[in-house]
This record gives C-alpha cells, sequence and structure tokens, in this order.
C-alpha cells in the first residue's frame, strides 16, 4: 500500500496541473497544447536551411524526375549519419552532365518539400501524444478520488473493489510514467530533422556552380 500512498501525492499533483490546463484554454485551443521546451514551429522556415538560390519553381515539378522522388526518400531516413548523405548526394552529383544545378535545386526543392510535410505529421503526433497524457492524468486523478471516498466511506483496503481499483490506479500511473519520459525524445525530432536536412542543403551548395 505504499505506492499507493505515493500514488495519491502523485495525482494531487497532477490534478492541479491538468486543472489548470483545462481551465486556462478554451476548447478550440486544446489542439495548441504543446509539451515542449523548444518553441512550436508547425513547418521548417526556409531561410534557416537554404541560402542558395530560389527553388520556387522546382516546388510542384521536381518529383517529375524519375530519379528523385527514391533519392529523396533515401536522403529523408533517420538512421542516416551527416557522412552517408553527403556520400549519396555527391554520389548522385557524379552522375549528373548538362543542367546540373537544376537538378540539384530540384533534388533540394524535394527534400524540403517532404521534409516540411514530415515536420507537420510530427507537430500533430506530438500534440496528440501529450492531450493522452492529459486524459491519462485526468483518469489517475478520478481513480485516486474514488479511492479515497471508500475510505472514507469505511471500506477496507483488502476487499475486492478497493484492491481492484488500486491495480488500476497503479497500473495508469506507471504507464504515464513510462510514457512522460518519452516527452524529451519526442520533442527533439523535429529539431534533428530540420538539422539534417540543413546538413544536406549544405552539402548541395557546395556542388553548385552558379552564385547564389
Amino acid at each position: 500500500m505504499r505506492f499507493i500512498k505515493f500514488a495519491f501525492l502523485f495525482v494531487f499533483f497532477l490534478g492541479l496541473v491538468f486543472s489548470g490546463v483545462r481551465s486556462g484554454l478554451a476548447e478550440e485551443d486544446y489542439e495548441s497544447e504543446w509539451p515542449c521546451v523548444q518553441r512550436l514551429v508547425d513547418h521548417i522556415p526556409l531561410a534557416t536551411v537554404w541560402q542558395g538560390p530560389s527553388i520556387e519553381e522546382f516546388s510542384d515539378t521536381w518529383w517529375e524526375d524519375e530519379k528523385l522522388p527514391p533519392l529523396v526518400n533515401e536522403l529523408l531516413d533517420e538512421t542516416l549519419t551527416d557522412k552517408e548523405s553527403a556520400d549519396i548526394i555527391n554520389g548522385y552529383v557524379e552522375t549528373l552532365g548538362k543542367n546540373k544545378d537544376g537538378k540539384l535545386l530540384m533534388l533540394f526543392s524535394g527534400l524540403f518539400k517532404r521534409s516540411s510535410e514530415f515536420r507537420t505529421r510530427q507537430i500533430k503526433g506530438i500534440k496528440k501524444f501529450y492531450r493522452r497524457q492529459i486524459v491519462r492524468g485526468e483518469r489517475i486523478g478520478r481513480l485516486a478520488e474514488e479511492l479515497r471516498k471508500m475510505k472514507q466511506e469505511g471500506l477496507g483496503e483488502e476487499t475486492p473493489e478497493y484492491v481492484g481499483l488500486s491495480e488500476t490506479l497503479i497500473w495508469n500511473t506507471r504507464i504515464y510514467d513510462e510514457r512522460n519520459k518519452l516527452t524529451d525524445f519526442v520533442c527533439e525530432e523535429p529539431v534533428l530533422l530540420e538539422q539534417r536536412l540543413g546538413v544536406q542543403a549544405k552539402v548541395i551548395l557546395e556542388n553548385l556552380q552558379i552564385i547564389p
């Protein structure tokens, strides 16, 4: 029962936190809840990763080169190291003949467009993750309140009803805590995506013949 006493203190804190969150947000603002210390930016600003020529003319046509979609997909692999990304891009450069710069601008246009789409999905995923944590935290609070009422009504801690509810509280609290530990990790994903795109942009720029 020692864990349950700890859980009571834990859910009391959760109750204060989540009641403040809910009361301070209108229903339409609920989608905007954000758990990360990083500032919420739901898109990748082009200027933060690209200092080269305009890619606007290629934004809707880059995929028409049949070599680029699979190449872009390969470069979006999150497990690639910076060196591996550079090797892939430089290997592609060696296959280019005429209109080398145009092909490279098309490549970056594809990388930027696909990375931006991925960034949007990441942000939605993080918000969904956080909303689920809020819901679970509120459930923990309700379970703890039910246990308190049972004790006030004289229902013993060894009764099947009390034990069953206690086990449910413990399980939900552990799940909440385990998932909460993932917050830093999921919040880093958009940052790593932008950094990877920036590295790839630099390699592409180094291979351009025209002056930005």
